[in-house]
């Protein structure tokens, strides 16, 4: 047995012992503080509160007056002018639900009024009546439009009904002093009563409307605006020139009249003022001779035809192209990694442009399955997606796993294979952390596996018969202080205590029972110093390894075995 020196530090002085007074008095306050800081850190909790009071708050605040709306009235309308500045295709796209009908409707209505011109004027044109029309027109001095005209067909104009579009009440009528007039108010009744049988009847959009009707030689034509519809009777066949001046009455209406048609609460005397503008529809035309009657030539359906396959192969070849193009832009956009911001299809020139993450697949093998990849003009923005597949292989790029560790990831969750060292552990969690997007990843088990092989690997060796420790030793415990520190905040995360044996050893040469003293003297030394070093004596149990009657040679030393 060595004595011991004199001048080595006997492991703890005032300064300690006062320092171990403090922990005592203030620990469990410090780890309330710690809490109370924690708390105050994360935003979580207040943000579940405020989103549970913010809607009824902002619901009372407008039923108590209209500062709230004035007050929000320019911030969102500066924002919506500096969003259609940065980005018109946004509003545009919002947009789209409420002009893409209004559109189609627009469409379909000047396809039918083109149709139905062109049917009238092929019937004429083709027609042997044509040559004799023409002939008579430069006799006369006419047009050639003008002779049409007045050889084609007869219709006349009986009645208008301006009917309330939201009430279906009748708002004002006009009637050919030539007709016997029956009640205007169970027309326009019977009229709101047919709008409503086909809405409800038939599958049709709210917005749609019943736009003709016809019983034998009585057509009637209606035509709807925002707050009104005007509904004419027309007895014979009507051209599209009446149409046309149809949907002109009513647009004046609606532009003389609007705000009557808005605020409109039954009274309809306002209305008495658009008797006139009905009364202009009230045409009558009439077909002077009988040659528009003779049977028609057969070779005009021929050309008839002819245009009607041009149409159908253009449709075809313009709906092709098209689906073409947006199939490329789907899968592009279906294609991780990338995201087209803009696309356009031109005659002469097509362009894609948008974003790629540099890890994503190369856009151009995607266009080369549709195009020439020289016929568009493309162009991409590096940005770095959020999708887990890049998160995970940015990830494997800057943490570069040891061998023998693999980083996974299944269903937004990563995992670890292998046994990777404490110090890379300690990395990966903070390029996790830095990671953009949201990554689910507990290293806390890891780290534990990790430091528990670290801890029970280390070894404080002693002289023969001694119980000081050098200064390697020293140092060696040091770092292991930290190492204790570390598991003790892993476990309390995993809602474990934290318990360390320090097992003390020594060689079977000499007295069992002085070597016996020896190995608890060396197991108490480290445990002293440790304590110094802030490690609480509940987290150290003191153990002697030595065993008289052991064939094995134990080592002189200290080892740490952790229980949980």
């Amino acid at each position: 047995m060595n004595t011991q020196d004199p001048n080595q530090p006997t492991g703890g002085n005032s300064g300690d012992d006062l320092a171990s007074v403090k922990r005592l008095l203030l620990e469990q306050e410090l780890h309330r503080l710690d809490d109370l800081e924690h708390l105050v850190n994360t935003p979580a909790p207040f943000q579940e509160k405020v989103e549970k009071v913010l809607p009824s708050a902002i619901i009372a605040r407008c039923n108590q007056d209209q500062r709230l709306q004035q007050a929000l009235e320019g911030p969102i309308e500066t924002s919506i002018q500096e969003s259609v500045r940065r980005d018109p295709h946004a509003l545009a796209n919002a947009l789209f639900p409420i002009m893409g009908p209004a559109i189609r409707q627009s469409i379909r209505d000047t396809v039918a009024k083109m149709v139905e011109s062109f049917n009238q004027t092929l019937d004429q044109s083709l027609s042997p009546q044509s040559i004799r029309w023409r002939i008579e027109a430069k006799m006369t001095g006419k047009s050639f439009a003008e002779v049409v005209l007045a050889k084609t067909l007869l219709y006349r104009v009986e009645q208008a009904f301006l009917i309330h579009r939201e009430t279906g009440l009748l708002l004002a009528h006009a009637i050919n002093p030539s007709i016997q007039s029956k009640d205007a108010d169970m027309v326009s009744g019977m009229f709101s009563a047919i709008q409503d049988f086909v809405h409800d009847s038939f599958d049709v959009d709210q917005g749609d409307q019943l736009e003709t009707m016809r019983v034998g030689d009585m057509n009637v034509i209606v035509r709807g605006g925002p707050s009104a519809l005007l509904a004419v009777t027309v007895r014979g066949i009507p051209t599209a020139d009446l149409s046309t001046r149809i949907d002109e009455i009513l647009e004046a209406i609606h532009r003389r009249f609007s705000q009557a048609l808005e605020t409109f609460e039954g009274d309809t005397q306002p209305f008495s003022e658009t008797i006139p503008l009905l009364e202009d529809s009230l045409e009558t035309k009439q077909n002077l001779t009988e040659e528009a009657k003779e049977t028609k030539p057969a070779y005009h359906w021929w050309a008839l035809a002819i245009v009607s396959l041009l149409t159908v192969c253009l449709v075809t070849f313009l709906y092709i192209r098209a689906s073409n193009w947006n199939q490329l832009v789907q899968e592009i956009n279906n294609t991780p990694g990338l995201a087209v911001q803009e696309a356009k299809l031109g005659w002469k020139h097509k362009t894609i442009s948008g974003l790629r993450d540099p890890l994503s697949r190369p856009p151009m093998e995607i266009i080369e399955k549709f195009y020439d990849p020289s016929t568009i003009e493309h162009n991409w923005k590096p940005y770095q997606s959020l999708e887990n597949e890049f998160l995970l292989k940015r990830l494997r790029k800057a943490a570069n796993p040891p061998a023998g560790t693999e980083i996974k990831m299944s269903e937004g969750k990563l995992s670890l294979s292998g046994t990777p060292s404490f110090e890379w552990l300690e990395k990966l969690e903070l390029l996790t952390n830095a990671q953009a997007g949201s990554i689910e990843f507990d290293l806390s088990h890891h780290k534990f596996r990790a430091l528990r092989k670290r801890i029970e690997s280390i070894v404080v060796p002693f002289g023969v018969g001694s119980s000081e420790i050098d200064p390697n030793a020293r140092y060696r415990i040091t770092l292991l202080s930290s190492d204790i520190q570390s598991l003790k905040q892993i476990n309390r995360d995993l809602g474990k205590v934290t318990s360390i044996d320090v097992i003390g050893m020594a060689d079977k040469a000499g007295n069992p029972a002085i070597n016996e003293r020896l190995s608890r003297e060396r197991a108490n030394r480290v445990i002293a110093l440790l304590e110094s070093l802030n490690i609480s004596s509940n987290t150290l149990n003191s153990h002697a390894a030595f065993d008289a009657n052991s064939s094995e040679n134990n080592r002189r030393c200290v080892v740490f075995r952790i229980r949980n």
